[in-house]
């Protein structure tokens, strides 16, 4: 068994004159260039395999082209589930580089194991086994990825010939391992790359899992990068461009000779291949192998030198001084109060303290039953059973465990199960609404278990929209904390779900899904805190995600602890079981409301009066808005992008809700056929007058009159589009895709729907580019004719807009319907080619993705990407920066922007730049806008009944700097918060503001565009609006007020009866409102929603049943609104 050690100690006293030959050999001249030897010099190890790839083809005295599971040289399949054959034919050298290539070419091969199968795909493979193996150094290749989907290079080592898996024959046995330095899964897995060990077999013995936190960041995941393996005795240390991103030093780690593969598979983690982007390849520019050198280093003898050194010894004295430090007994003074939290006050609190689980506050049945073993689902193939959780050691266990049964399946009958595990919950016994969740969690070992810690709306509380949007509900499931044992790695996730189970189920992951913890064997604190319209997660007391979208809870909430089996589509492994998860403590706090004296605030009012004959429309709300914008933060941008991280690309085992990491462009571009035309248009290659409507230049004065806050210093207005009319106006766009001349057109014969005139729309002040399920048969691009089923829309500039560099702006409100693709993009201008398209050097364009969202599955992010080479087998490019940016509300008005300058893009979300790119592929030549709806062609289905949905554009508008203007990088996107040209009017919109002549129109509690939801009392008196108001005490009742304009002012009843209410606007909490006052007073303001862009709004006033400290009661009263129009 430790052969490979002796082996190892025979050759070192060999070593060093081995060392001594490699330094000759280094420092003579190769090729006549000193540099190009010392390119692959690494201090303190010697060059034990090299291959530069300089020939014409593979070098076979260190390579083989087949794969290692079988002898002989030819094509092989590795598994009767694979759908790609490894081909020699596959594999070749050119200029410079390795080429590994996945293609379309169906092939009958041989299936390892015995028989043959036909596939429809080839890939490649290289290997060193037999040729070249080693024990212990650093393994380092430098690799560029492919940009299809679906593709998985892999760099990685495995047991040399005479050598066995670490426990593969048993305990004790074996030596080697695999190895995985670097995999990746192509347009899935973003900007990472994911490093694993495994040992013990491929069967029910497989162990291992991944590297340290499994995941390394790349930043370009498009360009060249190097990846290494640092493996001495006891072990692993993975490098990414020279930078040490994993260390493992647990068990498995191999101690026999290894041998190295480099290869391409496909379709292999659940993704399919997708045809049409093959030809695709991965290409190498080296491999080299180190070992460490073992040299008699005689430098430690200098060490005795240290021996004056203990004559400053006599300094010690002076260290008993800070042996006061041992006062660490203060910590039994915050002992007694361990879980004491400042500002907190606990409400419910199980320590695990005793021998049995506390039936006070837990059930040990699943939330579905009222007693007794039960399955949930007849997916399901385990059974939740109270004799599976326990109490003792000071801590709670649940079980999971092999042992079948048939136990009463949720809805009605029996169901046969192979496994039991065990809950608590709350459910009944205690429920709380808002507050900070905590428990102190070690998750099992086995594979293939799903502990998890989350809340479920209480009894009589429905879920948020459970019958659809707008059917009411205060309730959703949190998912504080969830992790697939080993499958994970060191990430837990974290999601939100509201609307049932159905067909209106909403959300997913919150903030980016993922959040790190440092060893997952561990124990680990996991937390919730719940505010009105705020949900953050902590994990061992750091914030890791933050949500303020929909779907927040506001009604009460119960507990549940439990752990699923192999529910995320991987199995458990008999072996491993029993297994459970401990539960140290669990506890629940309820934020204090600080008695600060609401009459405080009212003597402000007094001076307020002085100012009031000036403005005496907008006293004092006005300035709130403004104060929690965060428009002044992203002028100094490098606070607000610290926060643009983490691009959940990683992946998705549960119910993959949010997943669609496909980082790619519509289908609409990739088979644009007619890029360059050159017998259309004029390619102005960044001249002044590239845009094809001269006279703008001369109305930009009328244009700012119209909208001050369009003007944008340092730059001149070329292009503009704000809608205004009842038609669009086809002198800036055409309302026809970009590979057609007019009419409607599929871009692809892959594509399920075609882009249709009829789906473009301009009203009430915006573009409208809808869905419908309308079958249509429509031309094809590249010829002939199919019969889809959706029709979408798309406007472009083509042929009447174009140019070169400067800032593109448009402010779009995503459709609601799920699997529709909306996007702001620019190609290349009628006469410019892409970049590379012809070849190496050729071209000037690009596609441009200023901003894609796949609706419902991407929640609250945006994706960006650049493409050049053409769409054929030279595409290159792939996300920008992290791909992803967040978004907090996706179904509201957002601002997307680019600032393209030469060399650079920038994008902006909102006025904050989130995502930078310097690298290959920028245009430098006229590109043409598009707004385009593509719809279901990212993999998942859409919905027939949520159509037609469509999506808004508010404005469109383009920049191009004015030529001596100071070089701006940040180039100031929102001039809308600058009140000053006009402090004695309404301060500017954070977009474009319609100036209409205003008017206010008056509604009293009882108008039709006024909804109630729940116990909402009506009351009658002189001094209220109209005599008449609408009250309520309910916690969670709430209404709706639906108006068309630009602000809103709520006004009624304030006494020391009235409670706290939370206001959203557009379905986004906005702020929680306190209705107390000393004194009765009716006809007081509410709330104010302040200056919102003009169009139609939804203002949700939700009932807290929370009160001010010197409050009696909880009410919260309606009478009268004021619509700013």
């Amino acid at each position: 068994m430790r052969r490979a050690r002796r082996q190892f100690k025979i050759f070192e006293s060999l070593l060093t004159a081995l060392f001594l030959m490699v330094l000759l050999v280094i420092f003579v001249p190769v090729s006549g260039n000193e540099a190009s030897a010392a390119e692959w010099d690494k201090p303190g190890y010697v060059l034990t395999f090299q291959d530069e790839f300089d020939g014409t083809s593979l070098d076979y005295s260190k390579w083989n082209d087949w794969d290692l599971n079988f002898s002989t040289r030819g094509p092989g399949i590795v598994g009767s589930d694979s759908p790609v054959a490894i081909c020699p034919d596959n594999v070749s050298v050119e200029n410079g580089h390795l080429v590994l290539a996945v293609t379309n070419d169906p092939i009958t091969a041989p299936v390892c194991g015995g028989g043959t199968k036909t596939v429809q795909f080839r890939c490649a493979e290289i290997n060193t086994k037999g040729k070249f193996q080693q024990t212990y150094g650093w393994f380092e290749v430098r690799m560029k990825f492919p940009t299809a989907h679906s593709l998985l290079p892999g760099i990685w080592l495995m047991p040399a010939p005479g050598h066995r898996m670490i426990d593969q024959d048993g305990p004790g046995t074996g030596d080697g391992a695999e190895v995985d330095i670097m995999e990746h899964h192509t347009g899935w897995m973003g900007n990472y790359v994911s490093h694993a060990l495994w040992y013990g077999d491929y069967g029910s013995s497989l162990k291992g899992g991944c590297i340290g936190s499994t995941y390394s960041y790349i930043d370009d995941v498009a360009g060249w990068h190097t990846y290494a393996l640092n493996w001495e005795p006891g072990l692993l240390e993975i490098y990414v461009d020279g930078v040490k991103t994993q260390t493992h030093t647990g068990e498995g780690i191999p101690f026999g000779d290894e041998y190295l593969i480099v290869n391409m598979f496909g379709g292999t983690w659940g993704q399919d291949i997708i045809p049409e982007e093959l030809p695709a390849y991965c290409l190498v520019d080296y491999v080299r192998i180190y070992q460490k050198v073992e040299g008699p280093e005689p430098d430690p003898e200098p060490e005795p030198d240290p021996e004056p050194d203990p004559e400053p010894e006599p300094d010690p004295e002076p260290d008993p001084e800070p042996e006061p430090d041992p006062e660490p007994e203060p910590l039994p003074e915050p002992q007694p109060g361990d879980w004491e939290k400042p500002g907190y006050e606990l409400i419910f609190q199980d320590e695990f303290s005793g021998s049995s689980l506390d039936y006070t506050k837990w059930n040990d049945w699943d939330l579905n039953f009222s007693g007794g073993p039960g399955v949930v689902s007849t997916s399901n193939d385990f059974a939740i059973c109270p004799e599976n959780v326990s109490v003792g050691g000071g801590c709670l266990r649940i079980k999971a465990e092999k042992n079948p049964m048939t136990a009463p399946l949720c809805g009605g009958g029996t169901h046969d199960v192979n496994y039991r595990t065990g809950e608590i919950n709350t459910k009944n016994k205690f429920q709380q609404t808002y507050g900070w969740f905590e428990a102190r969690i070690k998750f099992p070992e086995a594979r293939a278990l799903y502990p998890a810690f989350w809340l479920m709306p209480a009894p009589g509380v429905q879920m948020i929209d459970l019958y659809g949007p707008g059917t009411g509900g205060a309730g959703a499931e949190v998912d504080i904390m969830e992790y697939e044992t080993y499958w994970m790695g060191n990430y837990i996730t974290s999601a939100l779900w509201w609307g049932g189970y159905g067909e209106y189920l909403q959300s997913g992951g919150l903030g980016t899904t993922y959040s790190p913890i440092s060893d997952a064997g561990d124990w680990h604190v996991y937390a919730l805190n719940w505010e009105p319209g705020l949900l953050e997660i902590y994990v061992d007391g750091a914030k890791t995600q933050e949500y303020t979208g929909p779907g927040i809870p506001f009604g009460d909430e119960f507990i549940i602890l439990s752990m699923a089996v192999a529910s995320w589509g991987k199995p458990c492994l008999d072996s491993e079981l029993p297994d459970s998860m401990l539960v140290d403590y669990v506890r629940v706090y309820q934020k204090v409301e600080e008695p600060e004296p609401d009459p405080e605030p009212e003597p402000d009012p007094e001076p307020d009066p002085e100012p009031d004959p000036e403005p005496e429309d907008d006293p004092e709300p006005e300035p709130e808005p403004e104060e929690p914008q965060p428009e002044p933060d992203p002028e100094p941008e490098p606070e607000p992008q610290p926060e643009q991280q983490q691009p959940d690309s990683q992946p998705k085992p549960k119910n993959q809700r949010k997943t669609s990491r496909n980082s790619g462009s519509k289908s609409n571009s990739k088979n644009s056929a007619n890029l360059a035309d050159p017998s259309e248009g004029n390619n102005n290659n960044g001249n002044d007058n590239a845009n094809s409507s001269p006279s703008i230049n001369e109305n930009n004065a009328s244009i700012y009159s119209k909208y001050p806050e369009w003007e944008k210093p340092g730059y001149e207005l070329t292009f503009y589009d704000d809608f205004d009319g009842n038609a669009l106006d086809l002198t800036k766009w055409n309302n026809w895709d970009l590979n057609f001349s007019g009419g409607a057109g599929i871009v692809s014969s892959k594509d399920d729907f075609a882009y249709c005139p009829e789906n473009v729309k301009v009203s009430g002040g915006y573009l409208s580019i809808s869905c419908s399920k309308q079958p249509i048969t429509a031309p094809v691009c590249g010829g002939g004719g199919k019969r889809v089923n959706y029709r979408v829309g798309e406007v472009n500039t083509k042929n009447k807009f174009h140019q070169t560099y400067g800032w593109f702006e448009a402010r779009i409100k995503f459709p609601k319907a799920r699997s529709l693709i909306p996007a702001f993009w620019l190609m290349p201008a009628p006469g410019t080619s892409m970049i590379d398209q012809e070849g190496p050097r050729t071209g000037s364009g690009a596609e441009v993705n200023i901003v894609e969202h796949h609706t419902h599955w991407m929640g609250g992010s945006v994706a960006h990407s650049l493409w050049w080479g053409g769409y054929g087998a030279n595409l290159q490019g792939g996300g920008i920066g992290t791909i992803f940016s967040p978004i907090y509300n996706a179904d509201g008005w957002h601002t997307y922007a680019l600032n393209w300058e030469p060399g650079l893009l920038e994008f902006y979300v909102d006025g904050v730049k989130t995502q930078t790119y310097t690298g290959e592929g920028i245009p430098f030549g006229d590109e043409f806008l598009i707004l385009s709806m593509a719809a279901g062609t990212w993999g998942q289905p859409l919905v027939d009944s949520e159509l037609p949905s469509a999506m808004l554009v508010d404005y469109v508008k383009v920049y191009k700097k004015v030529p001596g203007s100071i070089s701006q990088s940040e180039p100031q996107p929102q001039t809308e918060p600058q009140p000053e040209p006009e402090p004695q009017q309404e301060p500017p919109v954070e977009s474009k503001l319609k100036k209409r002549a205003p008017s206010v129109i008056i509604y009293n509690d009882d108008n039709v565009k006024i909804k109630y939801v729940g116990s909402w009392g009506k009351g009658v008196g002189s001094k209220h609006y109209q005599g008449d108001y609408r009250s309520s005490n309910v916690k969670g009742d709430y209404y709706t007020v639906s108006f068309t304009g630009r602000r809103l002012k709520a006004y009624g009843q304030k006494d020391d009866w009235c409670g706290k209410a939370a206001i959203y606007i557009d379905n986004k909490y906005w702020l929680t409102v306190d209705t107390y006052s000393k004194e009765a007073a009716p006809n007081q303001l509410l709330y104010d929603t302040g200056v919102l862009p003009y169009g139609n709004h939804t203002v949700k006033v939700v009932v807290l049943h929370q009160k001010n400290r010197a409050g009696q009661e909880y009410y919260i009263n309606a009478d009268k609104f004021e619509i700013l129009t």
